[in-house]
């Protein structure tokens, strides 16, 4: 048993250095193609094409996901006879679900004015592109279940490449139109490729069981419910912005957003990926290991994002600059409020994922409720005041509160107490690198703000004891042969 774990321990390490490397570089090229973007269209055209995908994301994957990601990885990973039935089975219902996803997208775009064309390839795009999590992601799965992350890291940068590739090809004439072509198009390649190497050997339609979707399906309902909850939380912000204000503002909204979504996607998800397996086999075999599993990548994740969201604060005018050439330079109180985001939500992230894991996802309902809940009534007290700074507000009282809450929903869920003590001083910690990031570059400018904040950053760390002692220990035994 002892070396089992030690050669889990090693692939969850190699599997997880692996994905931060892939994400780090799929996460400079896109942020190279957003500069190109924003820099060239205007912040109402980015309004537009903000709003449009936030339609078809709201209503696509809301509908397509259905929850069962999680559940049809737990079931793969404990079940591997069942992996043909179950993939076949998740791609059918989602094949469906897509197409009435895409007429119910269609029908609200034309309630609201927007360009159904471009909506209708924005949906392509979401059911074959790995971001979204629909029918790629179901592709990927097997290798996922099992830490074998080398085809999907390939795929990713392939996928990121020829984005950046097209961008730069038609950067003299980018509008919405071209740049949703433009994704369509990076994203073909990487699932066709994924589909021929999968050759019909785990994925047909008739291993499809209508009799496993409904179990599956009644196990995902507490899922699916959340998966509602937080994309009406995710993507209701923008509609209303888009209500109460102008598409000026709407792309001040969506210009920080995107700047930021590459990060809040890469990170915790790459956490969450590499340790998740590990912790559904632990779950079943050794749950002393399974809490110190979950418990530590926790405490990493977020000393990660504090610090993670200290430097790149410090360097807000930076940030703005490589990834709108400035376009957006009056916005920087909307982009260093949003860079502060990523503590909260790499948390929300990683704990939902673990609660999936661990087979207690209804866990998941009070923290989702509490996301869209607090994102509606917080918008519509500060979106009509503040219009886009309000919006960002709004998300921020959300993925705060509701991470607050996931950290208590965790340590339930794994059976542990609550340390009160840490939490209290990781709040000192995130308090003492936001007031440093936002001082710092007004005294010595940004270049020795960021390094003097890196250094304020690892003093936090060692002075607040934020990682324990036995996490490093932890760490050095998974990094011994």
């Amino acid at each position: 048993m002892t070396a089992q774990r030690s050669t889990l321990a090693s692939r969850v390490l190699a599997g997880g250095i692996q994905l931060m490397l892939t994400q780090g570089i799929t996460m400079i090229t896109y942020f190279l193609a957003q500069r190109m973007i924003l820099s060239t269209l205007t912040k109402e055209a980015n309004g537009e094409l903000f709003a449009v995908r936030r339609i078809a994301d709201l209503i696509v994957i809301m509908l397509v996901d259905a929850g069962l990601n999680g559940i049809a990885m737990r079931r793969i990973i404990q079940d591997p006879a069942s992996t043909q039935r179950v993939l076949s089975t998740t791609v059918m219902f989602r094949l469906v679900m897509w197409v009435v996803g895409t007429m119910v997208c269609m029908l609200t775009g034309w309630l609201m004015h927007a360009s159904l064309p471009d909506l209708v390839m924005w949906c392509v795009f979401l059911l074959i592109s790995v971001r979204s999590g629909l029918i790629r992601f179901t592709f990927e799965l097997p290798y996922r279940a099992h830490v074998r992350f080398g085809i999907v890291n390939v795929l990713a940068i392939v996928d990121a490449a020829m984005f950046l590739g097209l961008i730069y090809v038609y950067r003299s004439q980018l509008s919405p139109a071209t740049i949703i072509l433009a994704s369509v198009l990076s994203a073909i390649p990487g699932f066709v490729l994924l589909a021929l190497y999968d050759r019909g050997r785990t994925i047909r339609p008739q291993w499809a069981s209508p009799a496993l979707l409904r179990s599956m399906l009644t196990e995902a309902v507490p899922i699916i419910i959340t998966s509602v909850l937080v994309s009406f939380h995710d993507k209701i912000d923008a509609m209303m912005l888009d209500w109460f204000s102008t598409p000026l503002e709407v792309g001040v909204f969506g210009a920080a957003y995107n700047a930021l979504s590459p990060l809040t996607a890469a990170i915790p998800s790459t956490m969450a990926m590499a340790i998740v397996p590990a912790v559904a086999r632990l779950a079943r075999e050794d749950m002393d290991a399974c809490r110190r599993y979950a418990t530590t990548g926790l405490r990493f994740l977020i000393v990660i994002s504090i610090g993670v969201c200290t430097v790149l604060s410090t360097i807000t005018a930076a940030v703005i600059d490589v990834v709108s050439k400035n376009r957006y330079a009056d916005n920087g109180i909307h982009f260093f409020t949003f860079l502060w985001m990523p503590v909260a939500i790499f948390m929300l992230v990683y704990v939902q994922e673990l609660n999936i894991a661990l087979g207690e996802q209804r866990k998941n309902f009070l923290i989702a409720s509490m996301l869209a809940g607090i994102t509606v009534v917080s918008g519509l007290v500060l979106i009509p005041l503040h219009h886009a700074y309000g919006a960002i507000v709004a998300k921020f009282l959300a993925v705060g509160c509701s991470a607050a809450v996931s950290y208590v929903v965790i340590h339930r869920v794994l059976d542990l107490s609550v340390d009160l003590w840490f939490v209290i001083r990781a709040g000192l910690a995130i308090t003492v690198c936001c007031m440093a990031a936002a001082m710092m570059p007004g005294l010595v400018g940004q270049f020795w703000a960021a390094v003097v904040n890196t250094i304020i950053f690892l003093g936090t760390m060692i002075g607040f004891r934020i990682v324990h002692r036995g996490d490093i220990t932890l760490i050095r035994r998974l990094l011994t042969p």
